[in-house]
C-alpha cells in the first residue's frame, strides 16, 4: 500500500512537470530498489549499536568489513545507505558477537 502510494504521488509529480512518458514499471523498481535500501540501513544502524554496546568502535566495526569509518558514519547519520554485501558482513559480525556472549 505504501508503494502504491509512493508510485502514485511520483507519477503525479512527474505529470506536474509535464513529463511526457512515464514508464510506470521502470519507476515502480525504482521505488522497491529504494525501499530495500532503506530496510538494509535501518537494519545496519541496529548493528551497529549492537557491535558498540559489545565495545566496539567505529574504526574496528570499519576494518573487519572493509569499508572507512566515515562510511559507517554516514551509515548512521542517515547520508548514505549500506550495499547488501556491507549488509551481510554486518549480520556476520553480529553472529560473531552473539557467539561470544553466548560463551
Amino acid at each position: 500500500m505504501i508503494r502504491d502510494n509512493l508510485l502514485e504521488n511520483a507519477i503525479d509529480k512527474m505529470r506536474e512537470q509535464k513529463v511526457v512518458r512515464i514508464n510506470k514499471e521502470k519507476l515502480s523498481k525504482a521505488i522497491d530498489k529504494h525501499q530495500e535500501r532503506v530496510r538494509f540501513s535501518a537494519e545496519a544502524i541496529k548493528i551497529i549499536a549492537l557491535l558498540k554496546n559489545a565495545g566496539w568502535s567505529n574504526l574496528k566495526i570499519a576494518y573487519r568489513i572493509n569499508v572507512s569509518e566515515q562510511t559507517i558514519k554516514m551509515w548512521e547519520n542517515g547520508k548514505s545507505k549500506p550495499h547488501l554485501n556491507n549488509l551481510t558482513l554486518l549480520r556476520n559480525l553480529k553472529l560473531e558477537i552473539n557467539g561470544e556472549q553466548n560463551a
